[in-house]
């Protein structure tokens, strides 16, 4: 027996409740393995109550480089946006671990490490600035930026082909 089906994505938000109203979304970069992505990327836009979020890079050493977009899931447009927003990366300067900041506009960005010569974050975009993030909320967005963590470093999605680290 194969299980070839559509993950039931009703499961993630504890119902089954057919009634559900899913939302839809766009994709930007979701070609092959990227679609992977997709999962924790919508489950921390689910948990946060944001319309955009995407996982990014910019250049290390970069003064206020502009983000660049690997994968996005667009909750508001279609097609969807592939721009994130700078405005809390640079408040995660000089940063190393796992770590959050919120933006001006209610932005949250988890800094995921980095690689070769770039920073990588996963980004929401969109929520009440005026809400804040409960604890809860804080550690299951942490566990979420560590599965795209493990798919950029480990699965090797962060690096460009070709490069010496993406070919056997």
């Amino acid at each position: 027996m194969t299980d070839d089906r559509v993950i039931d994505i009703r499961g993630y938000l504890g119902s089954s409740d057919p009634s559900l109203d899913l939302r839809t979304f766009a994709v930007w970069g979701g070609a092959g393995d990227l679609s992977r992505l997709a999962l924790p990327v919508w489950r921390a836009l689910n948990l946060l109550g944001g319309n955009w979020g995407g996982v990014l890079s910019v250049p290390k050493g970069h003064p206020d480089p502009t983000p660049d977009t690997l994968f996005a899931l667009d909750l508001r447009d279609e097609p969807a946006r592939k721009e994130g927003s700078g405005d809390a990366l640079g408040k995660l300067e000089g940063e190393h671990g796992p770590c959050l900041a919120m933006g001006t506009e209610g932005e949250l960005t988890v800094l995921l490490g980095e690689h070769e010569d770039r920073r990588w974050f996963l980004q929401v975009l969109g929520r009440s600035s005026q809400v804040p993030v409960r604890e809860k909320e804080r550690e299951t967005l942490l566990f979420l930026a560590g599965e795209c963590a493990g798919l950029l470093f480990i699965r090797e999605l962060s690096t460009p082909l070709p490069s010496p680290s993406s070919t056997p």
